[in-house]
């Protein structure tokens, strides 16, 4: 009774066992020890379960879509996908102030004909990057609707068609992926990295989401295959870790796409939430961050904004980003140069916020004037934001961006883009520059 007893808890071991550890021998061993315990008919029965288990779960992808494309041009919903974040548009978020000068955008500063420009551009010298900043600076505050029937939506067309990327950039930029779609970020060292990829991880993703493009976006990737904006959202999440190099982009689409979900998993089953992420942003030097620290800022920023639509921070951390922004707030009025520049962005971690120290370069202060003064913009309203801080800092950029040259404004776009940003938000078009719930 007692070798019976031990044999039966032998079977029931290998049972239990993994499929990785049920080989040929293990499987020999079962049936030796089966033999006299059960029918042959059970036997049969429980490995017939089991290969169509095996089989079923290795042919199972984690996200399945079903890419049947609707009249209007956008792709249907798979449930799993759609439970994974049930929003169909991003959060609106916008400025809540601007200046008060009197500024005319310039001829070689307007959207078409900046436009025309990167459209003219040789493939060897245009990139993505530009394309995303130049579409922020018309995009990020008008509904998407009112967006793709812009003239700007022939600069979206590389990001949601593979021909349309292969004809302007030489080869796709967006990719099918184990878990969805990618656009690839740039890996510093890496020889196969393509001056094409992201510069910043999911760069694309939250600025795609401040233009407010809807979840279910049909994208057309470079073999016809079909995507939709979600998959990318869902790639992301899947690799997401809070040690990646930067998570300022990341934090900003996440904000925009997942609320009123609060945590996510990653494919390893990892729960993360916005606390984590704050907390995390937080913690990270400002002296390692790009930009200074400009876009830590806004990520931050973002997450306080959404809080106050749907609930996606606990009291105690909401409390911590809030004390966050404020001491920063504090530093950047009062490291403002006369002139109304910053040579640089203050650091709570230095011993002095002194900015005659900065830098003395045009262009690198043009970069860091555009990103704090439009960061300003989105600081929410229970924040004591003077109006003469925005209106010296764009008295001062109008005056450093009009006589630009074109080749040299495009060559290096990004630090001017923002300050376009800021030039474009004039208080008087800002009466309705509030967050909204779509």
């Amino acid at each position: 009774m007692k070798e019976k007893a031990n044999n039966f808890a032998r079977f029931f071991k290998l049972v239990r066992c993994s499929k990785r550890s049920l080989n040929h021998q293990g499987s020999s061993r079962f049936l030796q020890l089966s033999k006299n315990l059960i029918p042959r008919s059970l036997i049969v029965l429980f490995f017939s379960a089991f290969a169509l288990y095996f089989v079923c779960s290795k042919s199972q992808p984690l996200f399945s879509i079903s890419w049947n494309q609707s009249d209007s041009g956008t792709v249907r919903k798979d449930e799993r996908l759609s439970a994974f974040s049930s929003r169909s548009y991003p959060v609106e978020i916008h400025r809540l102030r601007g200046h008060h000068i009197t500024w005319t955008v310039p001829e070689q500063l307007s959207i078409d004909r900046g436009k025309q420009l990167l459209l003219e551009r040789n493939r060897n010298t245009s990139s993505p990057s530009l394309y995303l900043h130049l579409l922020r600076t018309n995009g990020v505050d008008c509904s998407y609707t009112e967006f793709v029937n812009s003239s700007c939506n022939e600069l979206l067309e590389p990001f949601t068609n593979g021909e349309m990327a292969i004809r302007q950039f030489g080869q796709p930029i967006l990719f099918r992926s184990p878990h969805g779609a990618r656009f690839p970020t740039k890996i510093q060292g890496y020889t196969n990295s393509s001056d094409l990829h992201e510069v910043h991880r999911d760069q694309t993703l939250a600025t795609l989401a401040e233009l407010g493009m809807p979840l279910d976006y049909s994208l057309v990737l470079e073999d016809k295959d079909r995507a939709c904006f979600r998959e990318i959202l869902a790639d992301s999440v899947a690799n997401f870790h809070l040690g990646q190099r930067e998570l300022e982009w990341t934090c900003i689409a996440y904000a925009l796409l997942l609320p009123p979900q609060r945590t996510w998993r990653n494919k390893f089953s990892e729960q993360y939430n916005f606390d984590q992420l704050a907390v995390e942003l937080i913690r990270r030097k400002m002296s390692d961050a790009c930009c200074g620290g400009t876009h830590r800022l806004m990520a931050l920023t973002f997450l306080l904004r959404i809080n106050e639509i749907e609930t996606i921070l606990s009291t105690e951390v909401q409390e911590r980003v809030q004390q966050y922004i404020d001491s920063y707030l504090t530093l950047v009025i009062q490291s403002q140069m006369p002139q109304g520049c910053w040579a640089g962005v203050p650091n709570l971690e230095a011993e002095s916020s002194n900015q005659e120290a900065g830098s003395s370069l045009v262009e690198e202060r043009v970069l860091f004037t555009g990103h704090l003064a439009e960061w300003l913009l989105y600081v929410p309203e229970s924040f004591h934001v003077p109006n003469s801080v925005i209106d010296r800092a764009a008295v001062w950029l109008s005056t450093k961006i009009n006589g630009v040259p074109e080749e040299k404004l495009y060559a290096n776009f990004c630090p001017y883009s923002h300050a376009l940003i800021v030039l474009s938000s004039s208080e008087q078009n800002s009466g309705n520059m509030s967050h909204t719930k779509r």
